[in-house]
């Protein structure tokens, strides 16, 4: 191996003991209800792919309105205004909530991870 490769090689070693290898981003579903001035629209609840490393990460994401994706210039809520404007002609808003969160499995199942309990049991059809 000549000199280049070698430092490389060390780098690259000495990157990861002192680093630690990096986590690979996994993709959640996130299932949003929508309300205007406290009334929740209960039928109108959608999901949105977030990428995150964890499921840290991911909250830290919805907390500080960041963008959705790697390659998105579109934070989450301007996300889900145009998911809004597009699927449900506009209906208006002025709050949105995560009320369920899922860890997309490589069989392309999708894992429950969270469930905001109070809302699905507030707003849970009893027929």
């Amino acid at each position: 191996m000549d000199d280049y490769w070698w430092c490389i090689y060390l780098w690259w070693s000495f990157s990861i003991w002192i680093y630690g290898e990096k986590e690979e981003m996994k993709k959640y579903l996130v299932n949003f209800v929508l309300s205007y001035e406290d009334e929740s629209y209960n039928e109108d609840t959608f999901g949105l792919d977030i990428f995150a490393e964890n499921i840290e990460e991911l909250w830290n994401l919805l907390e500080t309105d960041s963008p959705y994706t790697i390659d998105s210039k579109l934070t989450i809520s301007e996300r889900i205004e145009e998911m809004v404007e597009k699927h449900l002609g506009g209906l208006k808003y002025d709050t949105f909530a995560p009320v369920q969160i899922g860890e997309h499995l490589e069989d392309a199942l999708v894992e429950v991870r969270w469930t905001d309990e109070t809302f699905r049991f507030d707003n849970e059809s009893t027929h």
